[in-house]
């Protein structure tokens, strides 16, 4: 069962609402839409994500930002999810759930800020923001986005980021 799509009023109505009222829950997938493709984060507590994002100082710049397709790495990083989000839709989207096993919310935490501040490979097609996430929960890198478009290349080339391949 799919969760409901924030906006950015939705969030600030919702503001005095608790987390769990909010649909949110460590150890959550969360999907947030950019202007083309979606970005995905660890919810990991506290109101705060683990993605990858731009080796830049740019907050909230995520590595599945259109301006850093081409890049060879990624930093791990920890963030206010409002600031990640800024004024894009986002929702809750533990979507393989019914295909893998998920690991414990502990465990995705536990391994999602073990990896913080770390710079670690990206490429767009096999070792992106969404391959991350799908990592942490379920030990899968996959990718949904890239099969839609370069079918199952993902599956062949996939590279599990917690095992340091």
């Amino acid at each position: 069962k799919r969760r409901p799509i924030y906006s950015p009023k939705d969030r600030q109505d919702r503001k005095r609402q608790t987390e769990t009222n909010r649909g949110r829950e460590p150890g959550d997938l969360i999907e947030i839409f950019r202007t083309g493709y979606q970005h995905w984060a660890v919810y990991v507590g506290l109101g705060n994500v683990i993605h990858l994002a731009l080796p830049s100082k740019e907050r909230g710049a995520g590595a599945a930002s259109v301006k850093s397709l081409w890049p060879n790495t990624a930093i791990v990083k920890k963030e206010q999810l409002s600031s990640v989000v800024g004024k894009d839709r986002y929702r809750v989207n533990n979507k393989h759930d019914s295909k893998y096993p998920a690991r414990t919310p502990d465990q995705i935490i536990s391994f999602a800020e073990k990896l913080e501040g770390k710079t670690i490979k990206y490429k767009i097609t096999t070792q992106n923001c969404e391959h991350f996430c799908n990592s942490l929960r379920y030990n899968v890198a996959r990718s949904d986005q890239v099969s839609g478009v370069f079918g199952d290349l993902d599956h062949v080339f996939a590279v599990r980021v917690l095992s340091g391949g």
